[in-house]
């Protein structure tokens, strides 16, 4: 999960500011511009599923102390700082063994094609084998390889994965500003 607080802090001319209520409205501007900001940028990376499942994940949590805008869509986080992801040794819902690799689905993999965990396959665990540090399974008597197996996966930092921080406060200016001009301040 990645979130972002958003709090209204102030200075120049004195005017009729009304605490609580003024920056509620300014805050819930500001994470409303935010939110459509991150939905049509995780949008624009493209791909069949992932980004807009993330898109459609962001969501926004107004308050009297500010604002919270947060993108709740599993791996978004990984990939904007990077990290390293090892297995977890949960017990494995096909081998029934604790997990000690990663599997990493082919191209071609009906896992990817399917965005399906293995066990969803419904694969038989005796047609399931390891062979040069690939995970095959024989589906309908051909040999199919499903993924690679890997002992850690090292994800590199993308800061693509957000606006930047340019665009980000962009943003947050125009939605104060609509909020004070609607405001008459």
């Amino acid at each position: 999960m990645l979130q972002f607080k958003i709090t209204v802090s102030g200075g120049g001319t004195p005017c009729a500011w009304r605490k609580g209520a003024h920056d509620r409205e300014v805050n819930a501007a500001a994470a409303n511009h935010l939110r459509k900001l991150l939905k049509q940028h995780l949008e624009a990376r493209g791909g069949r599923k992932y980004w807009k499942d993330a898109a459609e994940s962001v969501e926004t949590e107004i308050s009297d102390a500010g604002a919270v805008v947060s993108i709740n869509h599993r791996g978004v986080r990984l990939h904007f700082y990077g990290g390293i992801v090892k297995p977890t040794g949960r017990i494995s819902n096909v081998t029934g063994k604790p997990i000690k690799r990663l599997l990493i689905p082919g191209a071609n993999s009906p896992l990817r094609k399917a965005r399906a965990e293995l066990y969803e396959l419904g694969i038989n665990r005796q047609s399931v084998h390891i062979a040069g540090g690939a995970l095959m399974a024989d589906i309908g008597g051909v040999p199919v390889m499903l993924g690679v197996l890997a002992r850690q996966s090292v994800h590199e930092p993308d800061p693509t994965v957000l606006p930047s921080d340019d665009r980000l406060r962009d943003e947050l200016r125009a939605a104060a500003r609509e909020v004070l001009d609607k405001l008459n301040l």
